[in-house]
C-alpha cells in the first residue's frame, strides 16, 4: 500500500488509488515431449526397421514443448556424442537447418506451443549378431548459453526376431517337365503337371513355421541361364508363337497349421527344352530355396533311333527262271508208211 499526495487536494485516502500490480510471468520452461505432448527423457530407435540398404537416412521426430505460447522465443539444439558418433549413426545438420554459431536454430512463432523437426540417423544392415551392441547419443537444448533439457537418443541395435510363419520354399532349385505326362497328375518332388486342356504347371511352396496365418509373393520370369530361356506370354491361349509360360506375379496364401499351398502356371511347350524361373519374394522370410529354375522338355515320343532294322537285303536275284527251252520239234513222226496195197485178192474164180 502507498498514499500518494497531491498538492491541492486535502480529502483523498488510500481508498482512492489501485493498489492492484501485476505478478510477474514464472521462467518459460523448454522440455522434450514425445508426439502426445507428454515429458520424455528417452527417444529410441529400433535399428531392424532401418530397411536393407546400408546407409540411408532413417528420419526420426523431436518435439520440443515450452510452457505459454506468447511472443517468440529461440533455442539451440545440440547432438552430443557418446557411444554413437556423427558421420556413422546419425547425420550433422543439412544445409536446409537454420544455424546459429555451428547450432541448429529451434524458433517458437508467438502463439506456438510446441515445435517438432526431423533429424536423420544413418541406416546399417544388422547381422544376426550386432558387433558392439546398442549405441546412445544425447540431445540438448539450450536458451542462450543456458542447457534447459537434454535426453538419451538409444540406437537399438538388436537384430529383429524372424517373423513367425516364415521359412517360405521350393522344394528344389530346378526341375525338369516333360509333356508325355498323361491327364493324371503326376508328382514331381514339390511340382505338380496337370494336363486338362490348358496344360498347367502346379508349384508347390512350404514353409518352416505353420503357426500362424501367413502369406508370400510368387513370381515368374524369364529363366537367366545360359540355355534356352523360354518365351513369356500373357495371353490366354498358348503356342509356339505365343510363349510357353504365363508370366506375371500373384500371392499364395497360408491358413493356420498349413505347411504347404500351390500356385498353378499355365504352360505351353515348344519343339525344343526352354526354362523359366520362379522366385518367392525377397522381402520375405526364405528358406533354402528361394527361386527355382523350372526346363519344359517337350516329349516328340522318339524313343531314341531304333535305327534302320536293317536292310533286309534283297532276296537275291532269283535268278532268270531261264528259257525252259525249245521243247524243240517233236519230229516228224514221219510216214507210217505206205500200207501198201493189199494186192489183189484175185477172182474167186
Amino acid at each position: 500500500q502507498f498514499l500518494a499526495v497531491v498538492e491541492g487536494v486535502s480529502d483523498l485516502d488510500a481508498t482512492d488509488f489501485s493498489s492492484e500490480i501485476a505478478d510477474p510471468e514464472p521462467p518459460r520452461t523448454f522440455e522434450f515431449v514425445d508426439e502426445n505432448g507428454e515429458p520424455v527423457n528417452l527417444y529410441q530407435f529400433n535399428q531392424a526397421e532401418g530397411g536393407s540398404t546400408a546407409g540411408d537416412l532413417v528420419s526420426r521426430s523431436i518435439f520440443v514443448k515450452r510452457s505459454g505460447t506468447t511472443g517468440e522465443d529461440n533455442l539451440l539444439f545440440n547432438k552430443i556424442p557418446a557411444t554413437a558418433f556423427e558421420g556413422v549413426d546419425y547425420q550433422s545438420p543439412g544445409s536446409e537447418v537454420d544455424l546459429l554459431n555451428g547450432q541448429r536454430l529451434i524458433s517458437f512463432a508467438d502463439g506456438q506451443g510446441t515445435v517438432a523437426f526431423d533429424i536423420n540417423l544413418i541406416n546399417e544392415v544388422l547381422d544376426t549378431d550386432a558387433e558392439g551392441g546398442d549405441r546412445f547419443f544425447s540431445l540438448q537444448l539450450k536458451k542462450d548459453t543456458v542447457v534447459v533439457d537434454n535426453v538419451n537418443f538409444l540406437i537399438n541395435r538388436q537384430p529383429a526376431p524372424e517373423p513367425l510363419g516364415g521359412g517360405f520354399t521350393f522344394g528344389s532349385n530346378a526341375y525338369t517337365v516333360t509333356s508325355g505326362v498323361g491327364a493324371d497328375p503326376e508328382e514331381l518332388g514339390l511340382l505338380k503337371f496337370t494336363a486338362s486342356g490348358q496344360k498347367t504347371l502346379r508349384l508347390t511352396v512350404e514353409r518352416a513355421d505353420a503357426s500362424v496365418p501367413a502369406e508370400v509373393g510368387i513370381t515368374t520370369a524369364v529363366g537367366t541361364v545360359a540355355d534356352t530361356a523360354a518365351t513369356p506370354t500373357e495371353l490366354g491361349q498358348f503356342g509356339s508363337a505365343q510363349g510357353n509360360f504365363r508370366e506375371f506375379s500373384g500371392i499364395v496364401s497360408f491358413a493356420e497349421n498349413q505347411a504347404t499351398t500351390t500356385f498353378d502356371v499355365p504352360i505351353a511347350f515348344g519343339d525344343e527344352d526352354v526354362i523359366f524361373k520362379a522366385f518367392l519374394d525377397p522381402n520375405a522370410q526364405l528358406g533354402e530355396f528361394g527361386k527355382t529354375n523350372i526346363t519344359l522338355s517337350p516329349d516328340n515320343g522318339d524313343t531314341g533311333d531304333t535305327g534302320d532294322n536293317g536292310d533286309t537285303g534283297d532276296n537275291g536275284d532269283t535268278g532268270d527262271t531261264g528259257d525252259t527251252g525249245d521243247t524243240g520239234d517233236n519230229g516228224d513222226t514221219g510216214d507210217n508208211g505206205d500200207t501198201g496195197d493189199n494186192g489183189d485178192t484175185g477172182d474167186n474164180g
